[in-house]
């Protein structure tokens, strides 16, 4: 999403904020490569452990 700042020097500090701040995908992308790192604790599936059988139903 663009801004559409009128004050030079709001748009030059939006500007160099925005030069320093990582962008929403590169911290989705940290995150991501941080939990894929992460060990598995639990290998069940998650419908295994909420307790549903192979065809949905509650246990």
């Amino acid at each position: 999403m663009a801004l559409s700042i009128k004050d030079p020097e709001a748009d030059r500090l939006a500007c160099v904020r925005a030069r320093r701040t990582p962008s929403l995908r590169t911290e989705i992308e940290r995150i991501a490569r941080w939990v894929s790192r992460r060990r598995v604790r639990d290998a069940r599936s998650a419908d295994e452990i909420l307790g549903y059988e192979e065809r949905g139903l509650p246990r």
